[in-house]
């Protein structure tokens, strides 16, 4: 059986946030697995039976209407965790949307009734926790009301530079199909935004990749959303670990 993970490899921001005693002692129940384009963490209306704290890569939240089409109403990368919100039940608690990986990378699993004994005895867990809920609450709320208000364009930039930030590099894999569902829009109207951006040498892409040329240009053309999202980041995770 392999041993403890090595606090020094966790980029999750999450884990992280929590003091040193409170991090060594949960490391001992987490399980890296690695994270594969198209894989469903949580299934709607499975139950969900572990969390994921993502150390690299990007989760959708996807939400599946009865005629087939989905939309994505949520994203976590290193910041946070699938399924945190199944640790303040006692009951089974059953997904309300698929979690799907858009970007390969590696998460630290853990499971529900481990996660439940955990925190049953450290209030510092249980804080972070709940913090980490109001926050993941608060995106989905800016996620709805940037998909209705942002255009194509802006978006597109804002996703990329929080895709990026959750591979910590500027070169990252990520299809066009991909980024069209994290953006609830069509391939083509996709295409036709990133063509835009490399045309005018802001970013540059092959089959299934994607790097940001010009950061600080995408970062000038994003909406609002990325700006707050850092903001909130920042104001949840105020210190990390060196």
């Amino acid at each position: 059986m392999p041993g403890p993970i090595d606090t020094g490899s966790v980029r999750n921001r999450l884990l992280r946030a929590l003091p040193t005693p409170t991090l060594r002692r949960l490391t001992a129940d987490l399980q890296p697995i690695d994270l594969a384009r198209g894989q469903v963490i949580d299934r709607t209306d499975e139950p969900m039976r572990r969390l994921h704290f993502i150390n690299s890569g990007f989760v959708s939240t996807v939400r599946t209407m009865r005629d087939g089409r989905s939309a994505e109403v949520g994203g976590i990368g290193v910041e946070g965790a699938c399924g945190v919100n199944t640790v303040f039940s006692a009951r089974p608690i059953h997904a309300v949307v698929d979690a799907v990986v858009q970007i390969p990378g590696i998460a630290f699993r853990l499971e529900r009734d481990l996660a439940l004994r955990q925190m049953s005895g450290d209030s510092a867990l249980r804080a972070v926790f709940v913090d980490y809920a109001r926050f993941a609450f608060g995106q989905m709320a800016q996620h709805a009301a940037c998909n209705r208000l942002h255009t194509i364009a802006q978006r597109c930039c804002t996703w990329l530079l929080i895709a990026a930030d959750s591979v910590n590099d500027d070169a990252f894999p990520l299809t066009h199909e991909s980024l069209a569902q994290m953006l609830g829009g069509t391939r083509a109207g996709v295409t036709l935004a990133l063509s835009a951006l490399k045309a005018e040498g802001l970013v540059d892409y092959g089959p299934g990749q994607m790097k940001i040329v010009d950061r600080l240009a995408i970062e000038a053309r994003a909406c609002e959303c990325y700006a707050t999202r850092q903001v909130a980041i920042a104001a949840l995770f105020p210190v990390t670990r060196a």
